[in-house]
């Protein structure tokens, strides 16, 4: 399984309450007007990693979808 993970993650597409349709959800920065580095940085803060790694944030959630590795 290949997991692609990043600050867009959390956006899901959407900025501003409005659907970024152009692009695919990890361009986000390039096709949403008005998501600025400052602003992009500052939703990279909110990012919350459980056990602080993406490895430990699929382990926890694969087991929860298909039991322990």
């Amino acid at each position: 399984m290949f997991i692609h993970f990043g600050v867009y993650s959390k956006l899901g597409g959407v900025w501003e309450n409005k659907n970024v349709s152009r692009g695919l959800s990890e361009q986000i920065r390039a096709h949403a007007a008005g998501l600025y580095n400052d602003s992009y940085e500052e939703v990279a803060q909110g990012l919350i990693l459980i056990n602080g790694t993406p490895t430990a944030s699929l382990r926890l959630l694969s087991v929860r979808a298909w039991g322990p590795w």
